[in-house]
C-alpha cells in the first residue's frame, strides 16, 4: 500500500474512523477506542513486514502515478472515475491486458463495513437563496435528489446509460471510461450531476456499500 489514505481503509474493521464516529448510538472518540490500537498494531506489523510502504507518509501523487504505473504497488486508495484511468491507460501502452481491480470497502467480523472515514466539511452544500422564483419546486428537487432514485441519478447518471445494475451495485458503463481525452470523472459529469463536488452521496444500506464498481 502506497499511502496514507490507503492504510486508512483498513479502520472500517474495527467499526471506527480516524476521528469522531456514532456507535451503539453515542458519539465516540475512535483514538481512544479498544479497537484503535489493536488497529495500529496491526499496520505496524504489515509495516514491519513490507505490506506498507515505507515511503507512504511521503508520497505524493507524482511518486504515487509513478509506482502505479511502474508495477511497483500491488494496491493504493483512488477514485475509479480519477487516477485508476489515467494510470489503467499508461500501464496498458507497455501492456495491453493489463486489469486492476477494485475491493469491496473492508468489513468487521459480522460482515458490516463503516465506510464513514472521519471525512471534514468541505464547504460543499445547497441552499435555496431569496432570489429563486419557486421555492416550492426548488424544495421538491432538492427532496427528489436525497431519495434514493435521486441518489443514484444524481451520482451515476441515467441507467442503462451510463450505468447498469450488476449483481446488486451500479456500474458505469464501458463507454465512461473510453472517452478520449477524458477522464472517467469528467465522462461521467456529462451524464451526472455529483462528479462536480456538491452534496449528493449513494449512501451505504445495512452494510451494504451502493458504490460504484468498475
Amino acid at each position: 500500500m502506497t499511502s496514507v489514505n490507503a492504510v486508512y481503509q483498513f479502520i472500517r474493521a474495527y467499526d471506527l474512523t480516524t476521528d469522531f464516529a456514532v456507535k451503539d448510538g453515542k458519539i465516540i472518540y475512535s483514538r481512544i477506542e479498544d479497537g484503535y490500537r489493536e488497529w495500529l498494531e496491526t499496520m505496524a506489523r504489515w509495516y514491519k513486514n513490507g505490506l506498507i510502504d515505507p515511503e507512504y507518509l511521503t508520497t505524493d501523487a507524482n511518486s504515487l502515478s509513478a509506482k502505479a504505473t511502474g508495477n511497483k504497488a500491488f494496491a493504493w486508495y483512488g477514485a475509479s472515475g480519477g487516477n485508476l484511468t489515467s494510470y489503467v491507460a499508461a500501464m496498458k501502452t507497455s501492456d495491453p491486458n493489463v486489469k486492476v481491480r477494485g475491493i469491496p470497502y473492508v468489513q468487521n467480523k459480522n460482515g458490516i463495513t463503516n465506510n464513514k472515514i472521519g471525512d471534514a466539511w468541505t464547504g460543499h452544500g445547497t441552499a435555496i437563496s431569496t432570489a429563486c422564483k419557486d421555492v416550492e419546486v426548488a424544495l421538491k428537487w432538492l427532496d427528489f435528489a436525497y431519495s434514493k432514485e435521486g441518489q443514484n441519478l444524481m451520482v451515476y447518471g441515467e441507467e442503462g446509460v451510463s450505468y447498469n445494475w450488476v449483481n446488486g451495485y451500479p456500474k458505469l458503463a464501458d463507454m465512461i471510461f473510453n472517452q478520449p481525452g477524458l477522464s472517467g470523472s469528467q465522462a461521467i459529469s456529462k451524464y451526472s450531476v455529483a462528479a462536480a463536488n456538491n452534496c449528493y452521496f449513494a449512501n451505504s444500506q445495512n452494510g451494504k456499500n451502493n458504490e460504484c464498481r468498475s
